[in-house]
Protein backbone atom coordinates (compact mmCIF):
# COMPACT_ATOMS: atom_id res chain seq x y z
CA UNK A 1 0.00 0.00 0.00
CA UNK A 2 2.64 2.48 0.93
CA UNK A 3 4.52 1.59 -2.83
CA UNK A 4 1.34 2.57 -4.64
CA UNK A 5 0.69 5.66 -2.24
CA UNK A 6 4.07 6.70 -2.96
CA UNK A 7 3.64 5.84 -7.15
CA UNK A 8 0.30 7.78 -7.08
CA UNK A 9 1.32 10.90 -5.48
CA UNK A 10 3.56 11.63 -8.15
CA UNK A 11 1.65 10.48 -10.65
CA UNK A 12 -0.97 12.64 -9.80
CA UNK A 13 1.28 15.92 -9.50
CA UNK A 14 2.58 15.29 -13.25
CA UNK A 15 -1.06 14.94 -14.23
CA UNK A 16 -1.52 18.23 -12.56
CA UNK A 17 1.10 19.76 -14.16
CA UNK A 18 0.23 18.22 -17.65
CA UNK A 19 -3.01 20.00 -17.32
CA UNK A 20 -1.97 23.10 -16.53
CA UNK A 21 0.76 23.50 -19.26
CA UNK A 22 -2.63 22.25 -21.63
CA UNK A 23 -4.32 24.79 -20.48
CA UNK A 24 -1.71 27.20 -20.75
CA UNK A 25 -0.88 26.46 -23.95
CA UNK A 26 -4.69 26.73 -25.37
CA UNK A 27 -5.01 30.50 -24.03
CA UNK A 28 -1.79 30.97 -25.38
CA UNK A 29 -2.60 30.36 -28.83
CA UNK A 30 -6.23 31.80 -28.26
CA UNK A 31 -4.54 34.90 -27.30
CA UNK A 32 -2.23 34.83 -30.65
CA UNK A 33 -5.18 34.15 -32.74
CA UNK A 34 -7.16 37.21 -30.89
CA UNK A 35 -4.48 39.14 -32.15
Amino acid sequence: MVAVTGMSIPLLFLACWISVAAVASVASSSVLVGN
